[in-house]
Parts: structure tokens; sequence; C-alpha cells
């Protein structure tokens, strides 16, 4: 997403769509829109297939809704990445590509994908999606970590969007 709004802000297509009745926060909004409603639509259905197969190879229907739950209880931790990568689009936009990519990099790798092969951080609060309880393997979903990342996500965006509105293009 911020690879895409740095592209149309540097070819002049951002100011070709401002030139018309949208305004800087429509046009963000709709990319935003586009990201957020694609990265739930991809879990949704990642975790549809999973649980399909898994219950097709265990025999228990009720594993596809258990899966399906877990896929989409790490949404809130994946919005607060794109909360990060707006509000660095909005402050430093010349510098939000890579600031995305490092803030990527930095959950993927150190946190809950090869954080713990490498004993690293223990699941501090640098990696959000230590947060997520393990809901496919059983354990019991406690809504106030998906509350307070929602939260500071839309504080983030909040933030990026005000920034994006107040700097000029170009």
């Amino acid at each position: 997403m911020v690879q895409r709004l740095c592209a149309e802000e540097t070819t002049g297509r951002a100011e070709a769509v401002q030139a018309t009745t949208i305004t800087r926060l429509r046009w963000a909004a709709g990319h935003l829109v586009v990201a957020g409603l694609g990265t739930a639509l991809l879990l949704a259905v990642a975790g549809g297939v999973f649980g399909t197969f898994y219950a097709l190879l265990v025999g228990d229907p009720a594993d596809i809704t258990r899966i399906l739950a877990g896929t989409l209880g790490t949404l809130p931790a994946a919005l607060l990445v794109g909360a990060v990568c707006t509000l660095a689009y909005g402050l430093l936009p010349s510098a939000s590509v890579a600031i995305a990519w490092t803030v990527w990099i930095a959950v993927a790798v150190l946190g809950r994908a090869a954080g713990p092969l490498y004993g690293l951080w223990g699941g501090t609060a640098f990696e959000p999606f230590h947060y997520i309880p393990n809901t496919v393997a059983g354990a019991s979903f406690d809504p106030v970590p998906a509350l307070a990342m929602l939260a500071l996500s839309a504080v983030l965006l909040g933030g990026g969007l005000f920034a994006l509105r107040r700097r000029d293009f170009g």
C-alpha cells in the first residue's frame, strides 16, 4: 500500500486525482480500505482453506471454524503493522517504503516467525503477533489485546492521515 501511494505521488497521478473533488484523505482512504479488506479476506480464505483440509484429514467439521477464528484473530496485529506504515508515509514520504519494509521484516523475522528459533524478544511488546492467543491449539481468546491493538491502529492511522493532510505532495 505504501509503495502504491508513493508511486502515485511521484508519477503525478496523485496530483491529477487531487485536481478533482477527491481530497487527500479520500484518496489515501481508498488505498487503506482496499489494503485492510484485502488482508481480512486473505486471512479468511486461508483460514477457511486450511480449516477445511484439516477437517477432511481429521474428520471433525468443528475444526473449520476453530482454524478460521485463529487466522482471523491475527487481523488486529496485521492492521497495526499497516497503521505503522501509514504513519511513516504521512510523516516521512521519501523514507516510508524503507520504513514499511523494515517494520514488516522486523515483525516477521524477529517476531513470531524466527524469533523463537533464536530466543529473541521472548514475546515482548515489540512483536504484536505475540499477543494473539493460539486459539487453533485451544487457548481461550482474550479480547483485551485485540482491542488495544485496534485502538493503537486507529491512533496511528489517524496520525498518518493527519500528517498526510498537512504536507505538500511532490
